[in-house]
């Protein structure tokens, strides 16, 4: 272990950015492979062959660890992410985007009803999205959802998940918590609701308590003004699915209440509405 050191990993990050080259393009798309593996990639390998040199240390394995980082980036790809780029223009388009899908049906039950689309229930959002199943010629007001067919089984799930990933987007983006490891763990319990001083002006600010951060640490975030009143609409949303109770995860699997619904999902539905876009 203690000859992993600068050298060693210099030879490391050249093998590892040659490994794919002899493959053709045909063949690395079959495999799902990069020929060539981005800076991001390698600084994320670095970081945690340290960290686990660092264990082995603490463990007695070895007697001392050497400071290296990523020096020669030769040959590898300086491409940034993709969500890393987005410019706001872009990420606005998304975000309407994603609130057509997730508010049409409980839009539409307010206009049948006469309700605030805040107030209509479930039953009320999937009768109105019935009743304009079966209109045609009315362009993208036409639902073309077989689902639908099947009574109120299984599409408010449907419809919950859309809810889910527009309100899991805006609260992350408005409180910069970490989706996969704080976000997606939240119990309502954790979500406390305070009044804070605003330029001298009182305003009732979400204050979400991480009950396990980076390292294992608790932290505090407030949200935004504009999070604070995404949260508090996506629990009125939540009790309209049963799913509203203090010990409920702020993020629920409608199917399993004992289980937020992982982060990767919500990513994957996310990634979906991107492509649309």
């Amino acid at each position: 272990l203690e000859r992993v050191n600068q050298d060693r990993f210099n030879d490391y990050v050249h093998w590892r950015s040659t490994m794919y080259q002899h493959l053709t393009d045909e063949e690395l798309r079959k495999r799902n492979l990069k020929k060539t593996p981005s800076v991001i990639l390698i600084k994320a390998e670095c970081q945690a062959l340290r960290q686990y040199l660092f264990w082995c240390k603490a463990q007695g394995y070895c007697d001392r660890v050497h400071y290296f980082q990523l020096k020669s980036i030769k040959g590898l790809n300086q491409q940034r992410q993709r969500s890393k780029t987005m410019n706001k223009e872009k990420f606005r388009k998304i975000r309407n985007l994603l609130d057509k899908r997730a508010h049409y049906p409980m839009r539409v039950a307010a206009k049948d009803t006469g309700k605030s689309m805040w107030k209509v229930s479930v039953d009320e959002m999937h009768n109105a999205m019935l009743k304009r199943s079966g209109i045609k010629g009315k362009g993208n007001f036409v639902v073309k959802v077989d689902g639908l067919k099947k009574g109120l089984t299984s599409m408010p799930v449907h419809y919950y998940h859309r809810l889910l990933t527009f309100y899991f987007s805006q609260i992350a983006y408005f409180s910069l918590v970490r989706p996969s490891r704080e976000l997606h763990d939240l119990k309502w319990t954790d979500v406390i609701l305070r009044k804070v001083d605003v330029e001298g002006v009182q305003q009732t600010m979400a204050l979400l308590l991480v009950r396990k951060s980076k390292k294992g640490l608790e932290k505090e975030r407030y949200l935004s003004r504009d999070g604070s009143r995404a949260i508090v609409r996506w629990r009125m949303i939540c009790q309209k699915f049963g799913l509203g109770a203090d010990n409920d995860y702020v993020f629920g699997d409608p199917r399993d209440r004992n289980n937020p619904i992982q982060a990767k999902n919500i990513g994957a539905a996310f990634s979906r509405v991107i492509k649309m876009e």
